[in-house]
């Protein structure tokens, strides 16, 4: 199972469940499915190989998270505080990264995206069309010995 999933199963189970925000504007599980799947959308069209945001904490940065999940690539969050030597020797480790950030200047020759831009983008549920398909290890079930009970049960079905 990986964060993909998780998100999936609320927005079905509880799909009008608020995850972020006040319970009168905040944003549903729903809502963060479908800008999570815009934002891996955008993501994916970028051609970028991993999602840095560099920002403050809000509710764009769960969205961000959950967007790259669903685009297949890593997420590194950065402290906004780093200097700019510290910030330019992450990011020359980091491939083709799209950032996010309010502070494009920083981050010269590289694709920005507002650090809003997740919390702000139109929701669309349709996953993106290159994601990358899910593959995941084989589920192994382990005998387990209760301290209460003396016979073995099995710890998965």
């Amino acid at each position: 199972m990986n964060l993909a999933t998780i998100l999936d199963m609320v927005a079905e189970g509880m799909p009008d469940r608020v995850l972020i925000g006040d319970r009168d504007g905040g944003l549903t599980a729903a809502g963060l499915r479908a800008k999570a799947l815009a934002g891996a959308r955008h993501i994916v069209a970028s051609g970028a190989d991993r999602l840095v945001y560099l920002g403050p904490n809000g509710p764009g940065f769960p969205v961000a998270l959950f967007a790259a999940v669903f685009a297949g690539v890593p997420f590194l969050p950065l402290n906004y505080r780093l200097g700019d030597r510290q910030l330019a020797e992450v990011l020359d480790r980091q491939g083709r990264p799209l950032v996010a950030t309010d502070t494009p200047e920083r981050v010269p020759g590289r694709e920005t995206v507002p650090a809003g831009f997740f919390a702000d983008i139109a929701p669309d549920d349709t996953p993106p069309a290159t994601l990358p398909p899910l593959t995941l290890p084989p589920t192994r079930c382990r005998s387990r010995r209760s301290p209460r009970t003396p016979t073995r049960s099995r710890s998965c079905s």
